[in-house]
C-alpha cells in the first residue's frame, strides 16, 4: 500500500501558505484498508517532526508544530495495509509558508490617486517602479527558485514584472468582507526576474472595495481610496516594496488618459447607474476601438467566405435575442430578393426525389400511424383520435376500479392510484392500454 496525491490545506503544493496548523491529506493505492500511518516533515533536509506509527484509518491529520514564515517544508509518509504489512514511502510533497507575522511585512500600503472625490468615478490606476538586481542574487534566486510576490490591493490589480504577466488570478485579490479581512496573494516570479534593471508595473481598479455595488448602484461601500500593498523578495531578501519614500512613477491624470493620451478604462465590477461607464473591463487595460480603415479589411475579408453547417449553427446562436436596427433589416430584405436556387441545386433536389416509390405496405402504415397520430395515453386527454379498442380500454378503467397486480391494492379511480404512488396518471394509463409492460415497476389492470 502507498500513499498519493499529497496534498496541504487541499492543495497540492502550495506556496504562500498562511496558516499555522496545517491540513495534509492523501489517498490509498493498493491493499483493502489503511491500518496506520508514518508522516516525516523536512526542513532544508531535515527531520523536525516524525508522528511515528500510528494506528490509524483516517487519510488526514492536522500538523501543529512549529513553523517559520517564507519557508519551505517537505513531507512524505508510507502506509500500513489491512494485514499490518508497511508500504513503500511516498513521493515527497511540499508546502510554503506566506507572511505569517503582521512586523513582517515591511512594504507600505501606497494611494497613486493625486486627489481623491468619493463623488467621482475615476478610471484605472496605472503605477510604475524599477529595481536593480545584480547578477549573484539573480544566480542564487534562480537555483533555488525562491522569487517571491507577496501582493494585495483595495481594489482589485494585475501586476507585470518586465512586460510579462504575474500569475493568473482574475479579479485579484478577490471578494471579501473587506472591514473584517483581506487576503493577499504569493506569486513565484523567480522566471520573470532578470540581471540588472527590473521594471513593474501595476493597475489599480475600483473593484469591489470601492466600486458601484448592488441594485441602488451604492458606491464607496469599504472605503475610499484604491491602494497597493506590495513585497517582493529574492533569496529571502527584499529587494522591492510599496513605500512611498522609495522612487514611484504613478502614470495616472484625471481626465481618463495616460501621459502619452491613450485612452483608459473604469475598472469595475458592476455599471449600475454610473452614466460614465463605457466599458467594463476589471483589468485596466486599454481600449481598442478599430479604425474606419481596420473596419473596410475586415468587410473585404469576408466577402465571398463559405460557412460550415457548424459555423451557421454558432451565429445562429449568438445572434438570438440581438436587436437588429431598421437599416439592417433593410439591407437584409434587400438581399432576399431575387434570391434563387442555382441549376446545379435545383438538379440535385430534382435527382433527389425521383424514384420515392412508395410501397402499398408503407402507405398503409403511414394511413394507420395518421390516424393514431395522437398516443393512446395522449389521445385520452384530448378526447379525440382514438382507436375503438383505446376508446374501450380507458372507458372501462375510468369507470370501474384500479388494481395494482404487484401489490394487490385497489383504488376507485387512476387518479386515486396516482396519488397513493406519486406516479402521474400518464404513466398508470400507459400500462392498463397495454403502452407499456410495467410503470415504475408496476403493474395495473381494471377490475370487471
Amino acid at each position: 500500500m502507498r500513499a498519493i496525491n499529497l496534498r496541504t490545506e487541499h492543495m497540492r503544493n502550495p506556496i504562500g501558505i498562511d496558516v499555522k496548523q496545517q491540513y495534509l491529506t492523501w489517498n490509498c493505492l493498493g491493499g483493502k484498508e489503511q491500518s496506520a500511518y508514518e508522516i516525516q516533515i523536512m526542513e532544508d533536509g531535515n527531520v523536525v517532526w516524525n508522528s511515528g506509527k500510528t494506528n490509524s484509518s483516517q487519510m488526514y491529520v492536522i500538523y501543529d508544530g512549529t513553523v517559520k514564515s517564507r519557508q519551505r517544508y517537505a513531507w512524505k509518509l508510507r502506509l500500513w495495509d489491512e494485514n499490518d504489512q508497511a508500504g513503500e514511502w511516498s513521493k515527497e510533497a511540499f508546502f510554503e509558508t506566506g507572511i505569517l507575522e503582521k512586523r513582517e511585512w515591511k512594504a507600505k500600503w501606497i494611494n497613486p490617486e493625486l486627489t481623491c472625490d468619493p463623488e467621482i468615478h475615476k478610471p484605472a490606476s496605472y503605477l510604475k517602479t524599477t529595481f536593480v538586481m545584480d547578477s549573484q542574487t539573480l544566480k542564487k534566486t534562480r537555483e533555488n527558485g525562491s522569487g517571491r510576490l507577496y501582493v494585495t490591493a483595495h481594489g482589485l490589480y494585475e501586476a507585470w514584472i518586465n512586460g510579462r504577466r504575474v500569475g493568473d488570478f482574475v479579479l485579484a485579490p478577490g471578494s471579501y468582507n473587506y472591514d473584517k479581512r483581506l487576503g493577499y496573494q504569493t506569486y513565484d516570479v523567480t522566471e520573470l526576474l532578470c540581471e540588472g534593471e527590473n521594471v513593474v508595473q501595476v493597475v489599480l481598479g475600483d473593484g469591489w472595495y470601492r466600486s458601484v455595488s448592488g441594485v441602488d448602484g451604492d458606491r464607496n461601500l469599504f472605503g475610499t481610496d484604491v491602494a497597493l500593498l506590495f513585497q517582493l523578495e529574492a533569496d529571502g531578501e527584499i529587494i522591492c516594496i510599496s513605500d512611498e519614500t522609495k522612487k514611484q512613477y504613478v502614470v495616472y491624470t484625471d481626465n481618463s488618459k495616460d501621459k502619452d493620451g491613450n485612452v483608459r478604462v473604469f475598472a469595475s465590477i458592476y455599471k449600475a447607474n454610473d452614466k460614465n461607464f463605457g466599458y467594463n473591463i476589471a483589468s485596466g487595460g486599454g481600449v481598442n476601438i478599430p479604425t474606419e480603415e481596420t473596419r473596410r479589411k475586415i468587410s473585404e475579408a469576408n466577402k465571398g467566405r463559405t460557412w460550415t453547417k457548424e459555423q451557421k449553427k454558432a451565429c445562429s446562436e449568438r445572434q438570438k435575442g440581438r436587436v437588429i436596427s431598421e437599416e439592417a433589416k433593410e439591407h437584409m430584405r434587400q438581399a432576399q430578393i431575387g434570391r434563387k436556387h442555382s441549376e446545379e441545386t435545383k438538379k440535385k433536389i430534382s435527382e433527389a426525389n425521383k424514384g420515392k416509390n412508395v410501397s402499398d405496405e408503407t402507405k398503409a402504415k403511414l394511413s394507420e400511424a395518421a390516424k393514431n397520430r395522437f398516443s393512446h395515453e395522449k389521445a385520452y386527454w384530448y378526447g379525440k383520435h382514438l382507436t375503438e379498442e383505446a376508446k374501450r380500454k380507458l372507458s372501462e378503467a375510468n369507470g370501474v376500479k384500479i388494481k395494482c397486480v404487484t401489490d394487490g391494492k385497489v383504488f376507485k379511480s387512476i387518479k386515486q392510484a396516482s396519488e397513493f404512488y406519486r406516479i402521474s396518471r400518464d404513466c398508470i394509463t400507459k400500462n392498463i392500454t397495454g403502452k407499456s409492460k410495467t410503470t415504475h415497476g408496476m403493474v395495473f389492470e381494471y377490475l370487471k
